[in-house]
């Protein structure tokens, strides 16, 4: 969906620290971000209906945001996340877990980090309805090319 409104929502139970200049802002305790175009500056977003261009990311520990700056490549600007402690992300025909899941919007890049003996863990729809899934200790995945890069891999399921 091409919209001239994007629509963000944070929820948190503790604390926020903002660094206005910097325009980034910490969230602390149960985050939950949704984030998607909408097509008025009304319309909001259920984060247990996301549309297909809307995503979500969920995280118990911190959630940091910030916002890149306009530019000709990015005219709005971009979004930077970074979630930790049993971070979650879901939208656009996939879902992941990991104990920390960043997100370069410049990039349109998450990457998957798991801690100790954790794995990462990434769950796409296929074009054919199947699922495919990938597990391994740090996944780097860009949702508008379904490219998927797995390292220290410990699982992987389903086919292209």
């Amino acid at each position: 969906m091409s919209s001239d409104w994007d629509y963000t929502r944070v929820d948190f139970k503790g604390s926020m620290d903002g660094k206005i200049a910097q325009q980034v802002s910490t969230f602390y305790d149960s985050v939950q971000i949704v984030h998607g175009p909408v097509n008025l500056p009304i319309d909001t977003i259920d984060p247990d209906h996301l549309p297909p261009d809307a995503g979500s990311m969920r995280c118990e520990r911190t959630l940091e945001f910030s916002q890149g700056p306009k530019s000709p490549v990015h005219p709005k600007g971009y979004q930077q996340l970074v979630g930790k402690g049993n971070a979650q992300i879901e939208g656009r025909g996939f879902y992941a877990n990991a104990d920390e899941i960043s997100f370069d919007g410049s990039k349109g890049l998450y990457m998957l980090r798991a801690h100790g003996n954790q794995s990462a863990m990434i769950a796409q729809d296929t074009d054919q309805g199947a699922r495919r899934e990938a597990s391994g200790r740090r996944i780097e995945f860009i949702p508008a090319t379904k490219t998927v890069k797995v390292d220290w891999a410990t699982g992987a399921t389903g086919s292209p």
